[in-house]
């Protein structure tokens, strides 16, 4: 019986613990252009607006209802950073929001009464999205579908 409630106390926490580090999949540009496009976003290349040498692609999509941006950078400390960028300011524009940290993979979501934002990066891609928060649940849907 002792062995029987052993196995019960340990099962889950293995169970819980092979879950816990699994990493993300990177959509690099030209897979997020395409993942877009099938899920009605018009697509656009934003990379010749920015300067920084560390981005290799930054990309709009925009749906007639909000828009969302995404980056990829030769680096996953370049996306580190502008995630981070984008989430203290955030935090100090008005109130704090959740994140979920894992091995490749950060997510900050913010709700305001008026605004829904969203961070995640995921390796060296950072996905941003702010809106009004009247589209939280499709904007989920769309994040829940790309598995950012």
């Amino acid at each position: 019986m002792k062995k029987f409630i052993k196995l019960l106390v340990i099962l889950p926490v293995i169970f819980i613990l092979t879950g816990c580090g699994k990493d993300k999949t990177i959509i690099k540009s030209n897979d997020m252009s395409k993942k877009m496009g099938e899920l009605g976003f018009l697509v656009s290349d934003g990379t010749e607006m920015f300067e920084d040498e560390e981005i290799l692609k930054v990309l709009s999509f925009n749906n007639g209802k909000y828009q969302m941006e995404y980056h990829e950078y030769k680096t996953e400390e370049k996306a580190k950073e502008s995630y981070n960028g984008n989430k203290n300011y955030f935090d100090l524009e008005n109130k704090k929001g959740k994140e979920t940290k894992k091995d490749n993979y950060d997510k900050y979501v913010q709700e305001t009464k008026e605004e829904y934002h969203a961070l995640t990066r995921v390796g060296n891609t950072f996905l941003y999205v702010s809106a009004s928060i009247e589209y939280k649940d499709e904007i989920e849907k769309v994040l829940k579908e790309l598995n950012y």
